[in-house]
């Protein structure tokens, strides 16, 4: 499995002209995005239909998506490499850049949306049960 990071994914992503309405005022003038920010209400799910459009001959197939985080999945090292190149065309195509510092190729273990990945299977992250495991009961219930 190869996991892929759009670097600054929303900012990749430009907004359509006559949808501009992030205008905001400074001391140094009024300014707007032209790319997508981070917290408006339609900036996720916007940002995860751009992207599945983009990948949309492969999603499903041996990519998954969700928002910015993109896992190939291979059935053998050879379809691996070649299904990574097919992700980075159709992603070089759509004008977006990945954050190279990020992935991992080809790992056999990989930590992803909270869980670990592995040819043994998928199990929870163990930092994560410990810290469940590590709770202390409230010592007193309010009402």
């Amino acid at each position: 499995m190869s996991p892929l990071d759009l670097r600054s994914g929303y900012f990749q992503l430009a907004i359509n002209l006559k949808d501009i309405k992030t205008a905001f005022v400074t001391k140094n003038g009024t300014f707007a995005f032209t790319c997508m920010p981070f917290g408006l209400s339609v900036t996720l799910p916007n940002f995860q239909k751009a992207i599945e459009i983009i990948l949309k001959p492969v999603l499903g197939r041996y990519v998954s998506v969700n928002v910015n985080n993109i896992s190939i999945s291979p059935q053998s090292f050879t379809h691996h490499l070649k299904h990574i190149r097919e992700g980075f065309t159709l992603l070089k195509e759509a004008g977006l850049t990945l954050n190279q510092d990020k992935y991992p190729f080809t790992c056999k273990k990989l930590k992803y949306l909270g869980w670990v990945i592995s040819k043994e299977g998928i199990r929870y992250e163990e930092a994560k049960v410990k810290a469940i495991d590590d709770m202390k009961p409230p010592k007193k219930l309010e009402k």
